[in-house]
């Protein structure tokens, strides 16, 4: 599982980061840091949380 892929294909990310970080072999941190700067760029956004917890990340489209 890698970031970017998963948000172009399903237009969101539904994972927590420690899951994200244990697919990609990156630690937390890094996992975390990648997504700031996404979202700093207006890349993506947070839409909230999944029902178990995990933030839900949205491409943005425009």
């Amino acid at each position: 599982m890698v970031i970017a892929p998963i948000l172009v294909e399903k237009g969101e990310l539904r994972e927590r980061i420690e899951v994200i970080a244990a697919r990609t072999g990156m630690s937390a941190h890094r996992v975390n840091e990648c997504l700031r700067l996404l979202r700093k760029h207006a890349c993506i956004r947070s839409q909230g949380g999944a029902d178990d917890g995990a933030p839900v990340y949205v491409l943005n489209r425009g």
